[in-house]
């Protein structure tokens, strides 16, 4: 008598299904850690690129600000500040106190 054996020859099907049931998990688990470090390479680009987009714009806000305080024509200013009732401080007179003992 010729026996065939099968594929599973001295193996418990019981054993097979745990196997196959924790390949699966193995399989599932694999799969979530890949979309999960998808994920954060993604957020990490777009938080590059949106810190590189501040850079600009506080280098932009900046070239702004030295662009208006250069144009600004200080007699002209002060001139309408005086004409707008404010008036220069006097000079500022220190007074020396001696301590004695």
């Amino acid at each position: 008598m010729n026996k065939r054996l099968s594929k599973t020859a001295g193996l418990d099907r019981a054993v097979i299904s745990k196997f196959a049931i924790y390949i699966g998990i193995a399989v599932i688990v694999a799969s979530i850690k890949i979309v999960a470090v998808n994920s954060v390479s993604s957020l990490d680009r777009q938080y590059k690129a949106k810190n590189k987009e501040l850079k600009d714009l506080r280098r932009q806000v900046s070239t702004l600000e030295n662009k208006f305080y250069d144009g600004i024509d200080r007699k002209k200013l002060e001139k309408k500040a005086y004409e707008d009732g404010f008036v220069p401080n006097d000079p500022i007179r220190y007074i020396k106190i001696e301590n004695k003992k």
